[in-house]
């Protein structure tokens, strides 16, 4: 009897570790989510975003883990490639997910090799979260890769 236990007990125990594992893999990925567009993870952190043509700004929206206070310089940065013009976008929201602002690149035609964007940005002194974007700049179907993005906090 004890024997069974002590199995049942490392079976359990073997199951919830390879369970956590799973769940902290996972973690380690962007959770992107495609607006007007199709979303595929490829491998590791390369994802490729397909927009339907339908409306203007369609592509991924992200929101970074890190927590972010008001009047914080920050930098998105993104890594792109594909056909096509696409713009990068930083939405501010206050506790309560109230809008308080949003910022915006100029447009960004795509390169078929990678190529590295960036937007740096003051944050309001009212935001505590942050949702970053890619989006087409105007009413197109385009297709593009997309890998490293990332928010950081920087020096003013």
């Amino acid at each position: 009897m004890n024997k069974f236990l002590f199995i049942s007990i490392v079976i359990m125990l073997s199951s919830f570790i390879l369970v956590s594992q799973s769940f902290a893999i996972e973690e380690n990925s962007p959770r992107l989510f495609g607006i007007g567009s199709s979303v595929n993870q490829k491998d590791s952190g390369l994802y490729e975003v397909k927009t339907n043509g339908k409306q203007m700004e369609e592509g991924i929206v992200f929101t970074p883990k890190e927590e972010f206070f008001g009047g914080e310089n920050v930098h998105y940065q993104v890594t792109l490639k594909g056909k096509g013009n696409v713009i990068l976008k930083i939405e501010e929201t206050d506790p309560r997910g109230k809008f308080i602002h949003e910022n915006r690149s100029s447009e960004i035609p795509l390169k078929n090799s990678w190529e590295t964007y960036y937007l740096p940005v003051k944050l309001s002194k009212e935001s505590t979260q942050l949702d970053v974007f890619v989006l087409t700049s105007k009413k197109e179907k385009i297709d593009f890769q997309m890998k490293s993005i990332n928010i950081k906090k920087r020096m003013p």
